[in-house]
């Protein structure tokens, strides 16, 4: 909707019907993002009913790990030529730890448990992630390659955990 100043305010619900976040020029605010997660197996993505949101975020990201190779052959110019020859994506997430876990989500020691009897029973800890940006969101089946915890005395336990693709054809990109 326009305002005064002829700029456009857009409402925005989260994915989970949570609060709406507002913003000018279409900007999209992190607490709009949501990182969800669904058991299951690389062949068979999950229906709409199996995602559940991962824990209380408080930063969530991503980086595409672009995979490069530079020619510095002097054939051409005198400036090397770099060509992408593949990703290695990693979803990363930032959060607090509540002393139980939500019913709703897929909470900190839910994950934790899930991690340390996958490794221990010499299976992959892997999940299907779903990290929705609201204009599009980046899904596939990953490993979670890392998993901490910290907290000083007088602060609150956080968490880090970070997914890798387990399974390169399981990758995809929607737009909304």
């Amino acid at each position: 909707m326009p305002n005064d100043n002829n700029t456009t305010i857009t409402t925005t619900k989260s994915a989970e019907g949570g609060a709406a976040y507002e913003s000018l020029n279409e900007a999209l605010f992190g607490g709009a993002t949501v990182l969800e997660l669904a058991y299951g197996n690389p062949n068979q993505p999950p229906e709409e009913k199996d995602w559940i949101r991962f824990m209380a975020g408080t930063s969530k990201g991503f980086d595409l790990g672009l995979n490069s190779v530079s020619s510095d052959a002097d054939d051409q110019s005198s400036a090397s030529e770099t060509i992408i020859t593949k990703l290695d994506l990693v979803i990363k997430f930032d959060g607090e730890v509540r002393r139980k876990d939500a019913e709703n989500q897929f909470g900190f020691h839910k994950m934790l448990k899930y991690i340390v009897d996958a490794v221990l029973a010499k299976r992959q800890p892997v999940l299907w992630a779903r990290l929705n940006l609201v204009g599009s969101a980046i899904t596939a089946f990953m490993v979670v390659s890392s998993y901490s915890g910290d907290g000083g005395t007088s602060e609150l336990f956080v968490c880090a955990a970070e997914f890798k693709i387990a399974k390169g054809s399981t990758l995809k990109v929607e737009l909304f």
